[in-house]
């Protein structure tokens, strides 16, 4: 599945340059596919009810980042900030650049300028906000709106928001970035994964990191309400858990060799 890409927009805008990829174990974790499940009755399994998430008070900061660019001449000091609304606000104070016409966008993955520029790296335009000593925009993607818990985003990039402006291979010049530092407390404490066996909507296989449920691969025919309740998981946990593949598709579908992950640490 891909979406195609787009010019960044006022407001949340999508930009999906790639295919979705599936979450990796960190370094060093062990990858066995667990095939020792047996087979259960095909009955669908019963749904599970999704706990309400931890609520953060307005104003707490649960992320930090020091913007840079290559020639030194932008920077500035990035912070995420839990909102009023439930959602998070993405704040660059003390913000210096040449650059007046510019986007905010975040990625899921660690930037890399050669990712980018081969259309293999998924890119978030959050706004196109104007150039001041402070800019805020809320993080939310596309019609999502605001995002629950954002701690799945990895870099902040600032991109050139013209079309005029020389291009370098990108599609949109990046000239300022960050990784995000998160201190954001875990708002989904309740979450816990079992495998209670194979069912008719759930017979894909199960990836192990090291003794924890790790990620799950679609099998042909599962339905995301059976793969939840195999794991004793509602839906809206089992797309928690794999924040990223809201961009690739609808997300209430679930697709063949698809891989979910399951491992509360590498969401």
């Amino acid at each position: 599945m891909r979406a195609r890409h787009g010019m960044a927009a006022i407001g949340a805008a999508l930009v999906v340059l790639a295919s979705l990829a599936a979450c990796s174990p960190p370094e060093g974790v062990d990858e066995r596919v667990d095939q020792t499940v047996p087979p259960a009755a095909a009955a669908a399994a019963e749904p599970v009810a999704a706990p309400q998430p931890v609520t953060l008070d307005p104003g707490l900061v649960v992320a930090t980042g020091e913007l840079r660019s290559e020639d030194s001449l932008s920077s500035g000091r990035v912070s995420i900030v839990s909102a009023d609304n439930g959602g998070f606000e993405l704040v660059i104070d003390d913000f210096a650049s040449p650059v007046s016409n510019l986007a905010v966008n975040v990625t899921t993955d660690p930037f890399t300028e050669a990712g980018y520029c081969a259309a293999a790296q998924i890119v978030y335009v959050l706004g196109t906000p104007v150039a001041a000593p402070r800019i805020v925009v809320p993080v939310g993607i596309g019609d999502l709106g605001p995002l629950a818990d954002p701690s799945f985003l990895d870099t902040v990039l600032l991109t050139v928001n013209d079309n005029n402006a020389p291009k370098t291979g990108c599609f949109y010049p990046v000239f300022a970035s960050t990784e995000i530092d998160w201190t954001m407390p875990d708002i989904r404490p309740d979450i816990r994964v079992a495998d209670s066996g194979y069912t008719g909507g759930a017979t894909g296989l199960v990836q192990m990191h090291g003794d924890r449920i790790g990620s799950y691969t679609v099998a042909a025919g599962d339905v995301l309400p059976e793969i939840a309740a195999r794991f004793g998981l509602s839906v809206e946990d089992l797309l928690y858990l794999s924040p990223g593949r809201i961009a690739d598709g609808d997300p209430s579908l679930a697709f063949a060799d698809e891989v979910l992950n399951l491992d509360t640490s590498t969401r």
